[in-house]
């Protein structure tokens, strides 16, 4: 059947091949959304109470979601990142 797509195949090379480009965009992205995180919670934070600009609750909320998600990406990151340099040192 030409012409028609077909699901991918997956075999070891493939996986480590996707795996090795998806991880560090993983990483990037997860390290801006912590630092956007950051960046709107101290924003928040600095705004008065009276201030029309000032976050809601839920904003707030969201922004520490922000924060937690992307610090946990980062620490997988950084383990799946030694882990492979670990190996790599062994082999």
């Amino acid at each position: 059947m030409s012409g028609v797509c077909s699901w991918p195949t997956w075999s070891a090379s493939s996986t480590a091949a996707s795996s090795s480009r998806g991880l560090p965009l993983a990483w990037v992205g997860s390290g801006a959304l912590a630092c956007w995180g950051g960046w709107l919670t101290l924003a928040g934070l600095t705004a008065g109470q009276d201030d029309d600009r000032a976050p809601t609750g839920l904003m707030s909320v969201t922004y520490a979601g922000q924060m937690i998600v992307g610090l946990l990406v980062l620490v997988a990151g950084a383990y799946f990142f030694s882990e492979r340099a670990a190996a790599r040192r062994e082999a």
